[in-house]
């Protein structure tokens, strides 16, 4: 859609009323990109936007997020040896639109937070606008243009009730954990802003939909004494999210590894290194979980469920839970609908990391 100057007059003028008397259809989002940036932390914002996006689709009265990836130039921007995104010019966009900004770090911030024409461009932006960076290099940026340590009130205290909010308060006033406290703290922001515009229905399935991904992306290394975590390299961020999107279908390790642009042989050595389990252990706890919320929120039969699982039949899901869990999928379903508030979040990694007996060269469950 083009924009004329009228168009973006008007629309500025529309942001000085309250959201609640002027509800506007779309919500305009930008990720502002430097050379070297993290493409895990980006990819799952915008991934949680349109998670968000699609479970609110239908209802007019609820906003649709629009996400634009924005850098200092129109540029490719590098974030891996093999991979550069497309990113276009903050000078391009009126600033004024924006409802949210998240800042990435990368080498290319250091230089960022000197150039003129970006902080006069983050200084445009509306006073109620969320803005945050995502990693320890956007911090200069954010202090150059008077926004720093400073998103959005309104969503600080949407996520002061959050123990991620909390912790990662503490970790920022003692210096410690920058890196991953920042992306931590845009996560739960973002969260908010969405509880804010779709309503705190949408904003639990919102939260249950993510949990599973945002918990491997960055994993629990019981190794450390402390709480910190750790990102995923990102090809194996890749591999984890393409498991998800596909677990109902065939997955091999060789083509886990093809598209990984990895032998299999090391494919397998980093996956289990990163995650603390072979691909097929891994596969089948994604399947697992998954059957868990159907039996839970669907009334299908065990066939059904189990295709939809990317398994054979029931009698094969049947085993599986009875292998990890130590009983049937149906008396899975009577005691969680029976007592629903003490479903267990998330048998999967805890329960696998336990079994070491069968090998991960297949991903057959």
């Amino acid at each position: 859609m083009e924009w004329g100057k009228a168009d973006y007059e008007n629309a500025a003028r529309t942001q000085e009323f309250s959201k609640n008397e002027l509800p506007q259809r779309e919500r305009k989002v930008a990720i502002v990109v430097f050379e070297n940036f993290s493409l895990t932390e980006v990819s799952s914002i915008a991934e949680i936007l349109r998670i968000g996006n699609e479970l609110a689709r239908g209802d007019a009265k609820r906003p649709e997020y629009s996400v634009v990836v924005l850098s200092s130039r129109q540029a490719l921007v590098p974030c891996g040896p093999f991979v550069q995104l497309f990113a276009r010019a903050t000078s391009v966009h009126d600033a004024r639109l924006f409802e949210a900004v998240f800042v990435a770090g990368g080498t290319g911030a250091g230089a960022a937070s000197h150039d003129a024409d970006l902080l006069s461009w983050l200084r445009q932006l509306p006073k109620h606008a969320l803005v945050m960076g995502l990693a320890p290099g956007a911090e200069a940026i954010l202090s150059m243009s008077g926004r720093a340590d400073n998103p959005a009130a309104g969503y600080k205290v949407l996520a002061d009730d959050s123990a991620v909010w909390r912790a990662a308060t503490s970790a920022r006033a003692t210096g410690e954990g920058r890196g991953t406290v920042q992306y931590e703290l845009a996560v739960d922001a973002v969260l908010s802003m969405m509880r804010s515009d779709f309503g705190t229905g949408v904003a639990l399935e919102l939260e249950r939909r993510i949990n599973s991904y945002l918990r491997v992306i960055f994993v629990d290394t019981a190794e450390r004494s402390s709480n910190e975590k750790r990102i995923l390299s990102e090809r194996i961020a890749w591999s984890v999210r393409w498991i998800h999107e596909n677990s109902d279908h065939s997955i091999s390790v060789a083509a886990l590894a093809r598209h990984a642009s990895m032998s299999e042989r090391n494919f397998l050595r980093r996956f289990k290194r990163e995650i603390g389990l072979t691909p097929s252990e891994y596969l089948t706890s994604v399947r697992l979980n998954l059957a868990r919320r159907l039996l839970v929120d669907a009334d299908l039969p065990l066939d059904k469920i189990a295709r939809r699982c990317g398994l054979f039949n029931g009698d094969h899901l049947r085993k599986l839970f009875q292998k990890h869990f130590s009983m049937s999928p149906a008396d899975y379903r009577r005691t969680t609908r029976s007592v629903p508030d003490e479903m267990p979040e998330d048998a999967g990694a805890s329960v696998f990391r336990q079994r070491t007996e069968r090998g991960g060269d297949s991903l057959a469950a």
